[in-house]
């Protein structure tokens, strides 16, 4: 009996292609590719899951905190100094108020989130939203060929610091 040859164990283990699949009319199993997925690459996968395990420490954090009465300074339960800018100045910077945005988000007073600084609530539900997304990506191993997460998180952040340039101007201007 011949011993089988590398190339047809390599054949008979193979993963089946999408073509494959369809030509004979069977199902894909959840480790085959589905039409507009494609495999990530370890470095890939293990940007995903630090990026899901850095969202999910933030917004850990975010709920443990108890918000600022003043609408900023939350930072300061962790340790981190006032704000600069409000000491040298005596005006808020675009990023005041955005730890108490978070943790007022995550307590659910979504419109006190929005009022404290609005570019932060809007980072709060991304991270919210991206956080699971990026987890199953690094879990599964696959991802869009599209590249949709990565367009919406690019805009999102985008939107987000928008708002929270416009936010702080209205502020100074008020």
């Amino acid at each position: 009996m011949e011993a089988p040859s590398l190339s047809s164990s390599f054949e008979e283990n193979r993963r089946p292609e999408v073509s494959d699949a369809t030509a004979t009319g069977s199902t894909l199993s959840s480790a085959q590719e589905l039409p507009g997925e494609q495999r990530l690459s370890r470095p890939e996968r293990m940007l995903m899951g630090g990026l899901a395990v850095a969202l999910a420490g933030m917004l850990a954090v975010g709920a443990w905190l108890s918000p600022s009465p003043s609408g900023m300074g939350t930072h300061q339960q962790l340790g981190l100094p006032p704000c600069t800018m409000v000491y040298l100045m005596g005006i808020r910077c675009p990023g005041c108020g955005m730890t108490t945005s978070w943790a007022l988000m995550l307590e659910g007073r979504v419109f006190d989130s929005f009022q404290t600084n609005s570019g932060g609530a809007l980072l709060c539900l991304m991270a919210i939203w991206a956080t699971p997304i990026a987890g199953w990506f690094a879990l599964q191993g696959r991802g869009s060929k599209t590249g949709w997460f990565s367009w919406y998180a690019a805009a999102g952040l985008l939107i987000a610091l928008g708002v929270s340039t416009i936010d702080w101007i209205i502020r100074l201007i008020h």
